[in-house]
């Protein structure tokens, strides 16, 4: 049986030149659309940041993003947003402190990635794909940190930091970058 950082490893290397860039550039990309968000709004880069990583479970990314300008701009949900995520997103908008916001390890990953933490490490069920588990494992004690530790050895072994690692894994799993 592959070990996580032997899959992990093997993914990376099936990465092209345009996955790597993709990959290498993805969560600034992402950070640059909660500055975007902050200017427009007066709030905080981290509460424009909280909104879209609450918005994002099961969402894609230009749903996301419609959806984070929906709330940030309008303060109304848009559709094809579920309930509960637009209310930890509001939630977190008018937070002082919207990293309290989170309960679980994948949405506060992804904020963290969002804000620049570059060791931070967001697992969903694409990086369950690399890595051959499934949700029901990931909600075993200790399993997402396991994982995300196991991107952070690879990563430091490639000399690349755990987030980009990530999401060049992300990319090529998926096949696409949005």
């Amino acid at each position: 049986m592959q070990t996580l950082e032997a899959r992990i490893t093997e993914t990376y290397h099936r990465a092209d030149s345009a996955t790597f860039h993709a990959g290498s550039t993805w969560y600034r990309e992402a950070q640059e659309l909660a500055i975007e968000l902050s200017e427009l709004s007066g709030h905080t880069i981290e509460q424009c940041a909280a909104v879209i990583s609450h918005l994002s479970p099961r969402v894609k990314w230009d749903l996301n993003v419609i959806a984070a300008r929906e709330l940030v701009l309008n303060g109304t949900r848009a559709n094809g947003i579920m309930t509960a995520p637009f209310a930890r997103a509001l939630k977190a908008f008018n937070s002082d402190n919207p990293i309290e916001t989170f309960g679980g390890p994948k949405t506060k990953s992804f904020f963290l990635n969002i804000i620049g933490d570059e060791t931070a490490v967001t697992i969903d069920v694409w990086m369950l794909k690399v890595v051959g588990m499934t949700d029901k494992e990931l909600g075993r004690k200790g399993v997402y940190d396991s994982i995300a530790d196991a991107f952070r050895v690879v990563a430091m072994e490639l000399g690349i930091s755990a987030s980009a690692l990530q999401a060049i894994c992300w990319i090529v799993i998926r096949g696409a970058a949005k």
